[in-house]
């Protein structure tokens, strides 16, 4: 899949997972997908999350390689 189809995809993802709500300000493009594979978004909004797991039918966040910024982990 492409950057372009995988974004037209999350885009139709966002609208069949929040139907009632107006999802324009959550659209995204091939230059998000990139700066997304690049490490440069590394936690999206929880709809585009939700979006990403529907489209690429992963279970959880994690199968996808986001990673809470506010997990912290105890290296001691």
């Amino acid at each position: 899949m492409s950057r372009s189809e995988l974004a037209d995809a999350v885009n139709a993802a966002l609208d069949r997972l929040y139907p009632n709500r107006s999802c324009g300000n959550l659209d995204v493009d091939h230059r998000w997908v990139d700066k997304l594979e690049r490490g440069e978004h590394r936690w999206p909004n929880s709809e585009r999350r939700a979006a990403l797991r529907f489209v690429l039918s992963a279970a959880e966040d994690a199968e996808l390689g986001f990673r809470s910024p506010r997990r912290t982990t105890d290296t001691n």
